[in-house]
């Protein structure tokens, strides 16, 4: 059952990618977003220490606050200029058949697609500011010492 899931999953995946062409496109935004990401939660971790505080607690509350809005930011975001991107790929096809393409396997891949960028966008950023942001987690859960965090 899952592995039909799953391969379910990974076929229509293919398609959206394939129809749409938007791997390269994911694939930027993973990369710009990731780094992103990282930079914006160390950036809060240096920030705090530079004010000579280092409070893993405030670390963590800015950290977690910073991946939320990354979050946010990043799904909005690319979900407003992948729209535009995706209809005007669209209109171009159109053109190009001669015809509308409305209920078509290319007009949905093109449509999910805008949604996959969204979810990469978000990911990225979200997921390498908790990886910034992990030894402080793991310092709160007392797995390590705050000290231990920073460094």
């Amino acid at each position: 059952m899952l592995r039909k899931t799953i391969s379910k999953f990974m076929n229509r995946l293919s398609k959206i990618v394939k129809y749409s062409r938007s791997a390269e496109y994911s694939r930027r935004y993973f990369v710009i977003n990731a780094f992103e990401g990282a930079l914006t939660v160390w950036g809060i971790i240096l920030g705090i220490h530079l004010l000579g505080s280092g409070e893993v607690s405030q670390i963590v509350s800015g950290g977690v606050g910073a991946v939320l809005a990354m979050a946010v930011s990043g799904v909005s975001s690319a979900y407003i200029a992948e729209s535009a991107e995706q209809e005007r790929r669209i209109r171009e096809l159109e053109e190009a058949l001669l015809m509308k393409i409305e209920g078509t396997e290319i007009k949905k891949a093109h449509r999910r697609s805008v949604i996959m960028s969204a979810i990469v966008n978000s990911t990225a950023s979200s997921l390498t500011g908790l990886i910034v942001l992990s030894p402080y987690l793991a310092s709160i859960s007392n797995i390590i010492r705050s000290d231990q965090a920073f460094i």
